[in-house]
């Protein structure tokens, strides 16, 4: 799992990033010392600018921002079982944590999914009015969205490749609003608009079979967040 927040970040820190954004140079070789010197700081605060963001390192962080992402599984009999364990396996729970931290701050909750991610988004709709007393609804129609989203929403928006509904018109028309933008992934697709959302989390840093349809794929890491996520909730609430 990683969590990417866009809110944690100053605005020296911002600029860092849009420095090595803008560079002719950027790929994800670009050494550390490199990136200093286009950003005109110290590897140390590169480095750190990497941790807070929500990578592990360095290499990490350089590589997402090239928008290199691993190479797409084949086809294998037992895929998906792999993932999961690999999901499990690198879990962390302070990104659980910092999503309802998150939740926390708003009144409004608005759920966003296409296709199969809407009937995930409706399920975690169901579950979170059983342990939070907001607003909360599900929707993939935009004029909805659009007509309820304000200072005091949080939007959260399932998919699992973010390649399915184009949903950059929806969110420049959000823009300037106010209120907290998600996205969750299921896969690694870092050629996503990063800026566009406050936070990215991405469940996994892999692909599911790339012969399979986007309503063809599964969404059994949707749910097993969303379990662990509740189970997270309820420890909560018993403290």
């Amino acid at each position: 799992m990683i969590g990417i927040n866009h809110t944690k970040l100053n605005n020296l820190e911002k600029s860092i990033i849009e420095a090595i954004n803008n560079s002719d140079k950027i790929s994800g070789k670009l050494k550390i010392y490199e990136a200093a010197e286009i950003a005109k700081v110290s590897t140390s605060k590169i480095s750190k600018l990497s941790k807070k963001l929500g990578f592990e390192n360095y290499k990490q962080f350089i590589k997402y921002l090239s928008k290199e992402s691993p190479l797409p599984q084949k086809k294998e009999s037992n895929l998906e079982e792999k993932r999961i364990i690999d999901f499990l396996q690198n879990f962390d729970i302070n990104i659980i944590d910092d999503l309802i931290k998150t939740i926390e701050k708003y009144q409004n909750i608005i759920l966003v999914g296409y296709g199969p991610s809407l009937l995930a988004a409706e399920y975690f709709a169901y579950k979170l009015k059983l342990v939070v007393k907001k607003n909360i609804i599900t929707s993939s129609e935009e004029m909805v969205i659009e007509k309820l989203f304000n200072e005091n929403t949080v939007l959260i928006l399932f998919s699992v490749s973010g390649k399915f509904k184009d949903t950059s018109h929806l969110l420049n028309k959000l823009t300037g609003r106010g209120g907290h933008i998600i996205q969750i992934l299921d896969e690694y697709n870092t050629n996503i608009e990063m800026d566009r959302f406050s936070q990215v989390i991405y469940l996994t840093q892999s692909f599911q079979d790339e012969k399979l349809l986007h309503y063809e794929k599964s969404r059994s890491i949707f749910f097993i967040f969303f379990e662990k996520f509740f189970h997270r909730m309820r420890e909560n609430i018993k403290l």
